[in-house]
């Protein structure tokens, strides 16, 4: 369990990069930080309790320059990079900045919602980014029951749908979650009570097993592990890419 921070955020300080990884690996003097970051010693004495940096460009729209930056940051600090995936265009310019960075797609099933063109089209452009081995994502448990989605939020299209449903069942996709809280102020894609149905279904569709509740469990557990280097899971293979814990999904 940890806390994701917004990239803008952490770019709007007077810290340079290098005193950014010193700040996340709690290494950075307390006279810099507070000189040049807040005044507030909370604010960086638990920066080094933060799991990732997340980039949403439905909030800001941050520069290639600005990026690479927020990359450098991940990469050394040992962070996750999350990006809001929604619109296609926007993922593959993460993709392409990462020049094979770790980098993590956020509740993806979203681009087949059709908000940023062809729904099918959009899924399959994301689906294809998966397999890179520097890139991981995440489905939304919701958008893959029959409804495809809560009224609260996005609908998933039908035929996007069955591309997520093939690309969890080749392993490209590893990761299930909720988004938000469909009875909750800031309402996401999806709902915590969608989980086990999810996994339940999936299962009676043949798509996954039931010993693939690691897709909720294990899975971004250890993800989380090596991308951050905490030690908490047992990790037994050196990459979490398209060829690394395809032998725990059975887990």
């Amino acid at each position: 369990m940890g806390v994701y921070i917004g990239a803008a955020n952490m770019l709007s300080t007077m810290l340079s990069v290098e005193e950014l990884i010193k700040l996340f690996k709690g290494e950075l003097e307390e006279e810099i930080a507070f000189s040049r970051m807040t005044r507030n010693r909370i604010t960086y004495l638990t920066a080094p309790l933060a799991i990732g940096i997340k980039d949403h460009m439905g909030h800001f729209i941050l520069s290639d320059d600005d990026l690479d930056k927020t990359f450098e940051v991940t990469s050394k600090a040992g962070l996750i990079f999350m990006s809001h995936t929604q619109d296609p265009d926007h993922a593959e310019r993460l993709a392409n900045l990462s020049k094979g960075q770790p980098l993590h797609l956020g509740h993806a099933t979203a681009a087949g919602c059709g908000t940023h063109g062809d729904p099918a089209e959009s899924m399959a452009r994301v689906i294809d980014l998966c397999k890179k081995d520097n890139i991981t994502a995440e489905f939304v448990t919701t958008m893959l029951r029959k409804g495809r989605g809560s009224r609260e939020g996005l609908l998933m299209d039908k035929k996007a749908q069955e591309l997520a449903y093939q690309a969890l069942e080749q392993g490209l996709v590893k990761i299930l979650i909720s988004d938000g809280q469909n009875d909750a102020t800031m309402k996401g894609f999806g709902d915590t009570r969608d989980n086990i149905p999810a996994l339940l279904e999936l299962a009676e569709m043949g798509i996954l097993s039931l010993s693939d509740i690691a897709t909720m469990t294990y899975n971004p557990a250890y993800l989380i592990a090596e991308r951050t280097g905490n030690n908490c899971v047992e990790r037994k293979s050196r990459s979490f890419g398209n060829r690394g814990l395809s032998q725990y999904n059975r887990k």
